[in-house]
């Protein structure tokens, strides 16, 4: 059984032909639930400047407490959890931001809306850097116990999605369609995953279609949960840059990793960083230095297995960065036979990853 509270804003969450800020206008226009309940059908003349007289009738007889109960118990047959913004456990960040969502239709664990959470968000056309990028932070920021939250689109959100899961941390997907309606498909097994570790989020409703200017409004919830946003690769038409713009605006923490002058897919970042408008970084270290947290340096783990002084000085290489095997072979001073003998035994021992391009990282 929901509260009237609770009632009212999934009453006004079913009429589409209203904007969210109107909306608002309607519920602020009560002292609470109650009087909204004893009051809506006669005050015709407080909105006829934008109900016109048959979406107020349909809204009138739409305020009953039983009709909305039935919709919440369709929502919980179907295992979708509602959360309003008058419920109680509606995220307290979200409720700072300009436009919060009236609605939050949930799959997976809600109760990850009361963690400390943070935005990993980019392009959709990511490169081979922008992948390892996120994969490093992301897992950097998971391990030091935020949720991480994306949008499950190609490219960074995806990668930041499955870092985090491989890391066995939580995640938050936002999404621009409804739960059931999951785009792109190819992310279907991933959001699955998600649902089962993790939470889905929309403001849509479960089988609303995502359409392209759902995105970059959704964008606003994805800061909002947040209390900081990382942008590992953008280029300046990227729908992250929406998401920078919400985080200016809301005053959250704003994380940029640089890229090559020369990539396009890097351009909306070094922008951010040419004007100033948010703090570049190098190393996840950054970010949990700002937070006063300690890193769990999952490079750090091959230290803890049995290592021969060759696979050590592998090890100490591959720390910095990505390694081409010629390098490997100049700084080593190895020979070839030895290199790749060790090499081989390092992956199937699961210390070391082969890339494409004969590279070699951690």
């Amino acid at each position: 059984m929901i509260t009237k509270e609770e009632a009212v804003v999934i009453w006004l969450d079913l009429f589409e032909g209203v904007t969210i800020k109107r909306k608002y206008e309607i519920l602020n226009s009560y002292k609470n639930a109650e009087y909204l309940f004893l009051g809506f059908k006669n005050d015709f003349s407080k909105f006829d400047s934008f109900l016109d007289a048959n979406l107020f009738s349909k809204m009138s007889y739409a305020l009953d407490l039983d009709f909305l109960n039935k919709q919440v118990i369709e929502y919980e047959r179907m295992k979708v959890s509602v959360i309003t913004y008058n419920s109680k456990n509606y995220p307290k960040t979200l409720k700072q931001i300009a436009t919060p969502p009236l609605v939050l239709y949930c799959r997976g664990d809600v109760s990850l809306l009361q963690n400390e959470c943070f935005s990993v968000v980019g392009t959709r056309r990511a490169t081979r850097y922008g992948k390892r990028m996120t994969e490093k932070f992301a897992t950097a920021l998971s391990n030091a116990g935020f949720t991480i939250v994306s949008g499950l689109a190609d490219g960074i959100d995806t990668e930041s999605h499955r870092a985090t899961l491989s890391a066995g941390g939580k995640t938050i997907a936002v999404l621009g369609g409804g739960v059931f309606e999951i785009y792109p498909q190819s992310n279907i097994a991933l959001a699955n995953e998600i649902i089962e570790k993790g939470l889905l989020i929309s403001e849509y409703k479960p089988y609303d279609k995502p359409v392209n200017f759902h995105f970059p409004i959704r964008n606003r919830i994805i800061a909002g949960l947040s209390c900081g946003v990382l942008i590992p690769e953008a280029g300046l038409k990227s729908g992250s840059m929406h998401t920078k713009e919400y985080a200016l605006e809301e005053n959250r923490d704003l994380f940029v990793i640089p890229g090559n002058i020369d990539s396009t897919e890097s351009a909306g970042c070094n922008e951010i960083i040419k004007h100033l408008q948010g703090t570049c970084v190098t190393t996840p270290d950054d970010i949990l230095a700002f937070y006063h947290k300690t890193r769990v340096n999952v490079t750090d783990k091959p230290q803890h297995l049995q290592l021969t002084i060759e696979e050590k000085l592998i090890i100490d290489i591959l720390k910095v960065d990505e390694v081409h095997y010629d390098e490997l072979v100049e700084k080593t001073k190895l020979d070839t036979k030895t290199l790749n003998s060790l090499l081989t035994v390092m992956q199937v021992r699961g210390i070391i990853k082969k890339l494409p391009g004969n590279l070699y990282s951690i």
